[in-house]
């Protein structure tokens, strides 16, 4: 997730609840080789 501090200056760097929830799930089911 973006630095809230570039964020502050890259309104556009902000995740949204669906990309959130997309990363979340991908770290739910990853699983290293």
């Amino acid at each position: 997730m973006p630095l809230d501090s570039y964020v502050w200056l890259h309104k556009e760097a902000k995740l949204t609840e669906a990309q959130k929830q997309l990363l979340l799930d991908w770290v739910k089911n990853y699983q290293p080789k």
